[in-house]
């Protein structure tokens, strides 16, 4: 390798390259319950961004904003300019193993067998996709207006 990055106590679960305006940091996700932000020419962990209670899954980031997905049931929304902690979604009822954003949306995914599309504005959920719909509950199209939409 061209440089080692160490840091995390535990394993690491997620990588992805900030490339946006030039940038080359690198972030990182653990099983320690943090991220880290990484120089990519030195190996330094320049920050650790610390607030979730159990392991860290998955990270993304789109420009100024890092978010982090976590088996605390938590997502977590970054400054990672000022590194501080904008937002917590709460909505999951297990670990949230991946997300997704852009245009406003996020998408993410549980093992509580639910998609939740949220408006990363509000906070709220926009959609709930769900397997598990019990059978008696009549087919609901996913359709905007209700905050909890369910879809076989």
């Amino acid at each position: 390798p061209i440089i080692t990055f160490s840091g995390h106590t535990s394993n690491v679960n997620c990588v992805v390259l900030d490339t946006a305006a030039g940038s080359r940091r690198l972030f990182s996700a653990s099983h320690d319950q943090t991220l880290k932000e990484w120089n990519t020419e030195t190996g330094e962990c320049v920050h650790t961004y610390l607030g979730h209670t159990y392991l860290v899954l998955f990270c993304t980031v789109v420009g100024a904003k890092m978010w982090s997905a976590s088996a605390d049931a938590t997502i977590k929304e970054w400054n990672s300019v000022t590194r501080q902690l904008c937002k917590t979604y709460i909505g999951h009822e297990g670990y949230v193993w991946h997300l997704s954003v852009a245009d406003g949306r996020m998408f993410s995914s549980s093992n509580d067998k639910t998609i939740r599309w949220w408006d990363v504005d509000t906070r709220d959920v926009e959609y709930r996709i769900a397997e598990d719909v019990p059978e008696d509950e009549p087919d609901t199209p996913l359709s905007p207006g209700s905050p909890t939409q369910v879809a076989r």
